[in-house]
């Protein structure tokens, strides 16, 4: 299979974008090709160095560069002013170069994480981003929002930085292990289904394929749904007064707060009743005037099979916590404007919020 090669332009920042199978020891090269300084630093998460780290670095040194290599936390205390806090530590003992390459391995709050670091610093320097799983390659490798939470009820600090370079390696993607690769399949659904008729007909029509990780039909999803990224955030930030919450962040913070992770929700359970959730508000809100295309939304979920595996006395406890969770806006939170549009935020009336919640808890129950 051929790399392919586009660039996502995002206002000012543009920058190139590769995707292929068995790209990573290509990295080094291209990374070459583009002038990009030999002393880089390379973060990581534990999980991918012990896979990946190694190899990674040989690359590297046949490019001249020894690069620095730190090795950061993952998982959902990534993301916080903590990981900050520890990454500038680190970042206190190595001297910063203008210009310095700094690759990014790793999952969305790695991702995030770093790219929430970058433009604090009083140097430019280059981002280059290798995402390892569906979702960050989907989300936060695109967006040039990063997101860090101060506190346990939801506030949070933005920055805005610079991308220079996206590099996906299919194999990292596929190598994912069931609930993270179908997490992932799961928010392009959900990205497609609000906003992209043609996109979720190109999903349905290859969801087999994708769910048996077909390198062609990967390639495909993944370029499309770049392009779909882009144009989503480009029409947000030339309407700043709209808003386009940072998926994987903000469900993380969500399940912690709640202590969700005791009751076994998986995280691809957490993204279907986030989507679910959100149509049937725009249903009840009578933005969504359709019910035929909701109807092949949950005919292509029960196809995924994914609700089966949720334990149903656990539907309660997920369905009460989205209800009383005010903290996290969930009853004044994000809709589909125009399903194929664009995201706003409405405050809904509680009656609203509770019969979608029902509604909700009987499609589930029925699957």
């Amino acid at each position: 299979m051929e790399m392919i090669k586009f660039k996502i332009n995002l206002l000012e920042n543009r920058f190139p974008v590769f995707i292929g199978s068995e790209t990573l020891p290509q990295l080094a090269e291209a990374l070459h090709l583009y002038h990009f300084d030999s002393r880089a630093l390379l973060f990581i998460s534990p999980s991918v160095n012990r896979l990946y780290g190694p190899q990674i670095q040989q690359e590297l040194k046949k490019w001249k560069s020894h690069p620095t290599r730190l090795i950061c936390n993952e998982g959902i205390e990534v993301g916080s002013w903590e990981s900050v806090c520890r990454l500038f530590s680190q970042l206190v003992k190595i001297e910063i170069y203008p210009e310095q390459p700094w690759i990014v391995l790793g999952g969305t709050q790695l991702l995030n994480t770093i790219s929430f670091v970058a433009p604090l610093l009083r140097v430019q320097i280059r981002l280059i981003k290798v995402p390892t799983t569906l979702i960050s390659q989907s989300d936060t490798a695109i967006s040039p929002w990063a997101r860090l939470q101060l506190g346990e009820q939801g506030e949070v600090l933005e920055s805005f930085h610079r991308t220079n370079f996206l590099w996906t390696d299919l194999n990292l993607l596929s190598a994912l292990p069931d609930e993270y690769y179908l997490a992932g399949v799961l928010n392009l659904i959900r990205l497609a289904s609000i906003w992209e008729r043609s996109f979720f007909q190109f999903v349905e029509q290859n969801i087999r394929a994708l769910l048996t990780r077909s390198p062609d039909v990967l390639l495909q999803t993944l370029h499309r749904s770049c392009l779909l990224k882009q144009d989503m955030l480009n029409n947000v930030m030339y309407q700043p007064d709209q808003s386009l919450p940072e998926f994987g962040l903000q469900m993380f913070q969500w399940w912690r707060r709640r202590n969700l992770h005791k009751y076994r929700a998986n995280f691809a359970v957490l993204v279907v009743l986030d989507m679910l959730w959100r149509w049937l508000l725009a249903a009840e809100l009578g933005i969504l005037t359709s019910g035929a295309d909701f109807r092949r939304l949950r005919e292509l979920l029960v196809k995924i099979d994914v609700l089966s595996t949720l334990d149903p006395r656990v539907v309660d406890v997920l369905i009460e916590a989205i209800a009383s969770d005010s903290g996290n806006g969930l009853l004044k939170g994000f809709l589909p404007k125009e399903i194929g549009a664009y995201f706003y935020m409405e405050n809904i009336d509680s009656k609203i919020g509770q019969a979608a919640l029902a509604e909700l808890k009987r499609l589930i129950k029925i699957v």
